[in-house]
């Protein structure tokens, strides 16, 4: 799967709140781009990809998640016919969909996400929890009944597309899904082993030459093996789009939704 394009005007903006440094409130916008891409399943026609929507619309004592905000953006799209319905239309999550910094529980955002998908797939950001669960287990006997594939070092083969996922962050043990630097690329590897189109992360590759953050370690794992689409979120990066050395495309949905279509 390669992405050809992303428009630079967004679909849709959603505007949000969210707690800036020093705990006061910032308002901003989450931009909903359009990508075109030359490969989808032949019954998905549009694929949302997202991540970190950590914020709140509304009033702060009555907030609705950024999460469930932006699937009632979606939701609007398809009623007006600039999206597709729920059953030509499939999601990717890199993590981090908490409703509030103090409410860690994602299971409302993944079902909700599900509500206006065929299916849904991606990982567990490191600071996310399903329910009570904080391994995929856990989190697939959470989402049971429900169309949603949990990944974490697994790859699930939807409409003929194989997604592989590794769920969490670098870093220390005090959260849910942390990894050390080598284990977090030793299960890239073993992902990459089974064989993936797709690969969702919630941390991730850096890219040699630029400023653009994220793990060497990764990266080089993700170059050793043959091209595919990595989506990952965690680190903002300014542009969304980046390329590897062995021709790998890296999309970044921190700070944005990028929806691809053929």
């Amino acid at each position: 799967m390669r992405i050809l394009s992303i428009d630079p005007e967004p679909l849709r903006v959603v505007r949000f709140s969210h707690a800036a440094p020093g705990g006061t409130g910032c308002v901003a916008g989450l931009p909903i781009h359009c990508a075109r891409t030359e490969w989808l399943p032949d019954s998905v026609d549009a694929l949302v990809l997202g991540s970190d929507l950590l914020g709140f619309v509304g009033e702060a004592d009555a907030p609705v998640s950024l999460g469930h905000a932006v699937t009632a953006a979606v939701e609007a799209l398809q009623a007006a016919g600039r999206l597709p319905g729920r059953q030509r239309l499939a999601a990717v999550l890199a993590g981090d969909l908490q409703p509030r910094a103090d409410v860690d529980d994602v299971l409302p955002v993944w079902r909700a996400f599900e509500s206006a998908c065929r299916w849904v797939a991606g990982v567990a950001g490191n600071h996310d929890r399903f329910g009570r669960a904080v391994d995929r287990a856990g989190a697939s006997a959470a989402l049971r009944g429900a169309n949603a594939h949990p990944l974490d070092a697994s790859v699930a083969t939807l409409d003929g597309l194989r997604v592989g996922g590794v769920s969490g962050a670098v870093g220390p043990f005090h959260e849910p899904w942390q990894r050390s630097e080598t284990d977090f690329a030793a299960a890239v590897d073993g992902v990459l082993g089974l064989g993936c189109d797709v690969l969702v992360m919630h941390d991730g590759p850096n890219v040699a030459g630029t400023q653009l953050p994220g793990w060497p370690s990764v990266r080089r794992v993700i170059e050793a093996a043959p091209q595919m689409l990595v989506v990952r979120g965690h680190d903002h990066w300014p542009q969304p789009l980046a390329r590897l050395a062995n021709g790998t495309q890296v999309v970044n949905t921190e700070g944005r939704v990028i929806i691809l279509r053929r």
